[in-house]
């Protein structure tokens, strides 16, 4: 194919400066399309300046419409194919030099336009369009049958196939189509294949003379969760329904070739929706599924991870599991009469009172018709509430405040005094208790509804996404893998990423081995990627794109290189390390870069941003904040002795010590984050309206307990202890029964329980330190005429709680006890290694650095200061114990206040939810390069040493520098 070119001027012309100003037979070539666009808006009557008519319409721009991929090409100085650049890349010479006439190659760029619906050709070396069409100058497209998604060439480059996302082309009459076109006639109108569903990935698999395959185009279908096979011989006239099809555990959305020397040819596969890499060996078909998620065994509880628990162990009920799940004394079916059979998946499935086979209301009679307040079996209360001396609906009357009766009805009357205990009522209140609501399946998570919500086949526990009850949704974890994969030029090592988790996840391409880049010693690991369920390198940002290139690791780039290979400390060769990294496009719009080999040596590393210095780049840790009850308290520039702090505003940047924090890690494992630290802080995920009273009961020793039972939550998972406080919140202000009722007295608007011990879905609660708070209104401390300084709410001592009187909806959440504060971090979490097995807690590491608890030092009884400047450790505290995670450690003392006139000192008690914020700034910057906004793709180039990443949302191609990740102007 040639280039378009200008009208050769006529032989028998000798004008000069008399020809024309129409006559273009002697204009050079750009001179000329502008007439010829000047002319065609002139003729159509809109002229320049309106758009798609000014002066710019030849703008190169106008070749792209939310491009999505490309196909590079080295073409001859004459405009002929020469080769696809990713087959051959050492025999397209773009210098020319080595060329017999000095002409120097080019390179193509066929590129897919989803907007227009079409195929555009960019001369990368140049920056301008090819043009093939002498009516439309400047801005030739392809025009196809639909819109475009994936492209690949040929070896030999002469062809380019692609799919279409939308649509077949219309005269083969098929649902869907992949489409080819001639690149050594690109304005050839294009052949199409049928397929029988619409394809997005495309990859050219050459065929073997060994095992006489032939060439064939690799087609994702994820409709169908599959990859077909079509010949290339003879393409456009095979029979879609004849083609082979390989079936893939997921929605297949990217794929990449090996074709490495010494291992037999693969299709590295990555899916749309399953954190899965297929290997499919060719040409015998055979696939190999890799998890690109760790064991459940070695991840904390609610991560993402796979099982490998036989199925005869996952799949046995709780009603006969050989254990007591609801410590009620009773072992699964039949003995625990709360199992309606042995396939029963809870001991404690909300049902009746009077059906439950214990002694609910304490009369020593139990269940219908033994006990006569059982109306029947299906009855939810064995005590009747209009017979039972106590007022359960009412709004309590508390220092002659009067509140307002709520919209459930609740009053002062009692028992046959109210009107709803009429005839045969056993309740007081019109309220339904709200465990009724779980049978009716209101308000459920979807793991717990009864509905099928992904509409996979499989309602709730069935669904294999359904890991426990409690889980909102029945989709995968995952959050949309939308993977994408790419090959090491040596087809040694796999990268594939996931959006979800953003990370990149290795995988040995030999072995199907995934790498736990994370368990490496040193700096090379990263203990809290580890514990967070990640295998491989978590980005800033989640990615969408990876590609392989080689680059130089100059001298700016080695800090951390040499610092893990110190036999390489004192070497500099001339131009740097030699490298293969790997690119990553993300959703921010930027490019990142892993060095995955530097001189041979596997390394797999985000690489840092340029930097030069001796020693490591320095971390830090901002002035802390104080915030009591949510409001923050002033601090000026010294930490406030009369509350509990991290010790006193001192900086050693020597030491990483900052303010009382002194960080641990190194700066490659740092990461900007914002750290709390709060007593008896709400542990996160703890807050849920789905738990219950259930009973009372005696414990082994013989002490009085309740049970608490929440059916939807996993205690473990959220990291409750023994000592925790259950607090539980009515939604109003409970009033229920009194010293002499047998079932004790509340009152209050919130109730606190200590947590004897627990299960995944079960709170046994003791009696001691039982409280109930009244938050009083405004209007109610105005009345009451207390002052601005006296407490807030009032507290009563609680009995045992008892399910008759908490037994409507309300909320509940779990706190840490006093002297105890949660450390969180905004993006770590709270960390702690509890997890359930079998429905029992267990710590899954004695790692004590795998923790989110400090505590508070204990000041010794009849103590006598005379400051509140203590060393540290000091012997005024019984047991001061130094905080220390996987990134840094502190001590936590209680406020201190000085009396200057008895030159006395005294320690205070530190209110519930203070607040010590901080934030740690990382010293370690990952390189990155900023490519736009809507980024789907990124092709490398390694004739011309370049980055090619394709922004669909700006319509952009940018070229940049694998070295330094330094964009240069977009091409188009």
């Amino acid at each position: 194919m040639k280039y378009f070119q200008k009208p050769k001027p006529s032989h028998h012309s000798h004008r000069s400066s008399l020809m024309s100003p129409t006559d273009t037979r002697t204009l050079p070539t750009a001179i000329y399309r502008l007439i010829v666009i000047v002319a065609l808006c002139n003729a159509v009557g809109l002229g320049p300046g309106l758009t798609g008519c000014s002066d710019e319409t030849a703008n190169r721009t106008l070749n792209l419409g939310s491009p999505i991929d490309m196909a590079v090409l080295c073409v001859n100085a004459d405009a002929t194919v020469k080769s696809a650049v990713a087959i051959s890349p050492a025999s397209c010479n773009v210098t020319g030099s080595d060329a017999a006439d000095s002409k120097p190659n080019q390179l193509w760029g066929i590129v897919t336009n989803t907007e227009a619906a079409s195929i555009a050709v960019i001369n990368l070396i140049t920056g301008v369009s090819e043009d093939f069409d002498k009516f439309n100058p400047g801005y030739t497209r392809l025009k196809l049958s639909g819109q475009p998604n994936s492209i690949v060439a040929s070896p030999a480059g002469t062809y380019s196939y692609f799919t279409q996302i939308n649509s077949a082309n219309g005269d083969l009459q098929a649902a869907a189509s992949i489409g080819r076109i001639d690149t050594t006639k690109i304005s050839a109108d294009p052949l199409y294949q049928a397929i029988p569903a619409i394809g997005t990935a495309i990859t050219y698999v050459p065929g073997d003379d060994a095992s006489t395959t032939t060439d064939q185009l690799a087609v994702a279908i994820p409709e169908k969760k599959g990859i077909l096979l079509v010949p290339v011989a003879n393409f456009g006239q095979h029979d879609p329904q004849n083609f082979t099809f390989i079936a893939t555990p997921g929605r297949p959305r990217r794929m990449a070739l090996r074709q490495a020397n010494n291992q037999p040819p693969a299709l590295f596969v990555a899916h749309d929706d399953v954190p899965t890499l297929s290997i499919i060996t060719l040409p015998s078909n055979e696939i190999l599924n890799i998890s690109l998620l760790p064991d459940c065994s070695e991840t904390p509880a609610g991560k993402e991870c796979i099982t490998t628990v036989p199925a005869e162990v996952s799949e046995t009920s709780a009603c006969s599991n050989g254990l007591d799940d609801d410590l009620d004394g009773f072992i699964d079916y039949p003995e625990d009469k709360q199992c309606e059979s042995a396939q029963d998946d809870s001991e404690m499935a909300p049902m009746a009172a009077c059906n439950d086979g214990h002694d609910n209301d304490g009369d020593g009679l139990t269940d219908f018709p033994e006990d006569t307040d059982c109306n029947s079996p299906d009855s939810f209360m064995e005590q009747s509430q209009c017979t039972d001396g106590v007022n359960n609906d009412t709004q309590a009357e508390l220092s002659g405040v009067k509140t307002s009766v709520d919209t459930l009805g609740r009053d002062a009357a009692v028992d046959g005094d109210d009107p709803q205990c009429a005839g045969d009522a056993t309740l007081e209140s019109t309220a339904v208790p709200y465990w009724v609501t779980w049978q009716l399946g209101i308000g459920l998570p979807e793991c717990a509804n009864g509905i099928d919500d992904d509409q996979d086949g499989t309602p709730d526990l069935a669904d294999p996404d359904c890991q426990f009850s409690s889980k909102k949704s029945e989709f995968p974890l995952t959050s949309s893998p939308m993977s994408d994969v790419a090959l090491s030029s040596d087809g040694k090592y796999a990268y594939v990423t996931l959006r979800g988790s953003r990370q990149v996840v290795v995988v040995d391409a030999a072995t199907g081995e995934t790498l736990s880049l994370n368990q490496r010693d040193g700096d090379f690991g990263h203990r809290l990627w580890q514990l967070e369920g990640n295998l491989g390198v978590v980005l800033p940002t989640p990615p969408v794109a990876v590609t392989f290139s080689p680059n130089k690791l100059t001298s700016n780039y080695q800090y951390w290189f040499k610092k893990l290979f110190p036999e390489y400390a004192k070497q500099e060769p001339n131009g740097g390390f030699d490298a293969e990294s790997a690119y990553i496009a993300t959703t921010a719009g930027d490019v990142f870069m892993i060095d995955a080999a530097i001189d041979g040596n596997q390394v797999h590393m985000l690489r840092q941003t340029a930097y030069n210095g001796l020693t490591e780049p320095l971390s830090t840790v901002s002035t802390p904040e104080l915030f009591d009850n949510g409001k923050k308290v002033s601090q000026s520039f010294a930490a406030r002795a009369d509350y509990a702090n991290l010790g006193p505003f001192t900086v050693d940047s020597s030491s990483l010590s900052y303010y009382g924090v002194h960080l641990t890690a190194s700066s490659r494992t740092l990461r900007n984050e914002t750290w709390s630290v709060i007593h008896q802080g709400t542990l996160p995920t703890s807050h849920r309206t789905t738990g219950r009273i259930v009973s009372q009961q005696r414990d082994s020793d013989g002490e009085s307990v309740a049970i608490f039972y929440d059916p939807y939550a996993d205690f473990c998972e959220v990291g409750v202890e023994p000592g925790d406080i259950l607090v539980l919140r009515p939604g109003y202000r409970l009033s229920c029964g009194s010293e002499d009722s047998p079932i004790g007295i509340f009152k209050g608007d919130r109730f606190e329980f200590r947590i004897r011990r627990l299960t995944a879905d079960t709170l046994v609660l003791e009696s001691d330190g039982a409280v109930g708070i009244v938050e009083l209104t405004e209007e109610e401390r105005e009345q009451m005429q207390l002052n601005p300084n006296d407490p807030g709410d009032l507290t009563y001592v609680a009995s045992l709680p008892h399910p008759n009187c908490f037994v409507t909806a309300g909320s509940y959440e779990i706190e840490a006890p006093a002297g105890t504060y949660l450390v969180v971090g905004s993006q770590t979490g709270y960390l702690h290694s509890w997890r359930s097995n079998g429905g029992i807690c267990e710590q899954q590491s004695n790692d004590p650095l795998h923790t989110g608890r400090a505590r508070e030092a204990t000041p010794k009884s009849g103590t006598d200061l005379d400051t509140c400047t203590l060393p540290l450790p000091d012997s005024s505290f019984e047991n001061e114990v130094l905080f220390s995670n996987f990134l840094f450690s502190f001590n936590v003392r209680p406020g201190c206040v000085f009396d200057p006139l008895t030159g006395n000192a005294q320690f205070v008690k530190t209110p519930r939810h203070l607040q010590i914020r901080f934030q740690v700034r990382s010293g370690f910057t990952a390189a990155r390069g900023v490519a736009g906004t809507t980024l789907t793709s990124i092709h490398p180039s390694p004739v011309n040493k370049l980055l090619y990443v394709i922004d669909s949302g700006g319509s952009t191609i940018t070229p940049f520098s694998p070295n330094t990740l330094a964009p240069s102007s977009p091409l188009f």
